[in-house]
């Protein structure tokens, strides 16, 4: 457990698997024992968390979910245990996470979701109490907000989303300016880089182009400033560097400069399909593959060849699309995207359609 938790703070996640496997092994007949003391306890909830990250989101959700239990019998939710009680809250906002990347966004998921949101904010104020936790929990204070805002986008709250991203900004802008903590910086970070990408996509949608160009603009400035504590994705999901262009390129194309957007994703595209020739097939790669394609048959001339092209785009953007799972079509993101693409080929096709 030891060698484990040297990897994790390493950042080496690869070599950090294989020891965390083994710690949850010998810790959980001790766990499941009547006996189990607290610490055995606590520690067993702290490996599920971090074997998480490592975990398909399916798999995630449920070693999330045996972690929230055992913190919960630890005295978590009625705050007995503050470092049961703090643990809760961050594993809580990672299912939460989880749970949205495999399209468990029903209503009553929903609403069960925010209601772990609530309880963690409450959660954290009473951990800020104890000395020597206040930035940590200020921390994911932020990460438990953008689980909220993700729930709202992915509900089509544009306007609420937006104005919960602008007003995070300053927000995370002072908490990073003050931390000397490089993990928690790293962190901070990357909940940064996650708001930004909020804001400029409910302003995109709510056509506040010219406020998408500047959350685009700040969100591919981040992309420089990386640390151990930032890798809160998959193996095969690393963080895509690329996204914040084909948004930027969206937001450019809007306000008229098309020739400026085609440049803009000229790398991100390249990125993608070298990406695709690799093996990536994840949900988010998938969908940020076919946006850019999308944002790509935008910001096309309407010449012979760019209304040729523009075609290609959007086919390979929807076979991307058809290439997911039956419930990651169902994913807001996803049917989202495909009802702009149907419309992008209707105007591409006017006459197909009179003739309908």
């Amino acid at each position: 457990m030891a060698q484990a938790e040297s990897d994790w703070d390493r950042g080496d996640i690869r070599a950090a698997i294989g020891p965390t496997q083994k710690g949850v092994d010998i810790l959980r007949p001790y766990v499941q024992s009547a006996d189990g003391s607290r610490r055995i306890k606590l520690e067993y909830a702290y490996l599920l968390n971090d074997f998480s990250h490592s975990q398909p989101p399916e798999q995630a959700v449920a070693t999330c979910e045996e972690a929230l239990r055992i913190l919960a019998g630890l005295g978590a939710l009625d705050l007995a245990d503050l470092s049961a009680t703090s643990a809760w809250a961050n594993i809580a906002d990672t299912e939460a996470r989880e749970g949205m990347t495999v399209g468990r966004v029903d209503e009553a998921e929903r609403l069960e979701k925010q209601v772990q949101i609530q309880e963690a904010r409450n959660f954290y104020a009473a951990c800020a109490a104890k000395p020597g936790v206040l930035e940590m929990n200020d921390v994911w204070a932020e990460s438990v907000e953008a689980s909220s805002r993700q729930t709202g986008l992915a509900f089509g709250e544009d306007a609420s989303v937006y104005a919960m991203s602008t007003k995070a900004l300053p927000r995370m802008d002072h908490l990073i300016a003050g931390l000397t903590d490089p993990d928690l910086r790293a962190t901070a970070l990357y909940w940064k880089r996650q708001t930004l990408e909020e804001a400029a996509r409910a302003a995109l949608n709510l056509q506040r182009f010219a406020e998408a160009e500047t959350a685009a603009r700040a969100l591919l400035s981040l992309h420089g400033e990386t640390g151990v504590s930032s890798e809160h994705v998959f193996l095969d999901q690393p963080e895509d560097a690329d996204w914040g262009r084909v948004l930027l390129a969206q937001a450019a194309t809007a306000q008229g400069r098309k020739a400026e957007a085609l440049q803009t994703l000229e790398p991100a595209l390249a990125h993608y399909r070298d990406a695709q020739a690799k093996g990536a097939a994840h949900v988010t790669f998938r969908q940020h593959f076919a946006r850019a394609l999308y944002a790509e048959a935008l910001a096309e001339p309407t010449d012979n060849g760019g209304t040729a092209r523009s075609r290609e785009a959007l086919g390979q953007a929807v076979a991307l699309l058809q290439g997911l799972t039956e419930e990651a079509t169902q994913l807001h993101d996803s049917k989202e995207l495909l009802s702009w693409i149907a419309a992008a080929r209707k105007k591409l096709n006017p006459d197909a359609q009179a003739k309908k």
